[in-house]
């Protein structure tokens, strides 16, 4: 046996071409459905810009209604940590916090000149 006859017997189970008018009768129907489907798209569009509405609406609300912990408490508590973790440590701390002036007000806009959401 040689190569010739491997060939041979692998002839037989090699796949068939395609259809000749297979490409033909395939793009005549993807033309048909893109030109059927195109009149439904746009409630898809609309869909899709009230959701991104919705949902910077609610992001926007839900940033105005957020109450922030202080950061006195999370700074005492790792202060205190670093002088010691006991009672006198803590006290150090607290009375090193209130030494300091207050930190100044966050900018609430969104850096878009003339649009604040307070």
């Amino acid at each position: 046996m040689d190569d010739r006859d491997v060939e041979a017997l692998l002839a037989r189970y090699r796949p068939a071409h395609p259809d000749p008018e297979l490409e033909s009768r395939l793009s005549f129907r993807l033309k048909a459905e893109a030109t059927e489907s195109s009149g439904r798209t746009w409630p898809w569009a609309v869909a899709a810009a009230a959701l991104l509405a919705i949902t910077i609406g609610l992001h926007a609300a839900s940033r105005e209604g957020a109450v922030e912990q202080p950061a006195s408490v999370d700074a005492a508590a790792t202060l205190s940590l670093e002088l010691g973790g006991d009672d006198v440590g803590r006290r150090a701390a607290e009375f090193i916090l209130a030494a300091q002036p207050p930190p100044p007000p966050q900018d609430q806009s969104l850096g878009v000149p003339g649009l604040d959401t307070r």
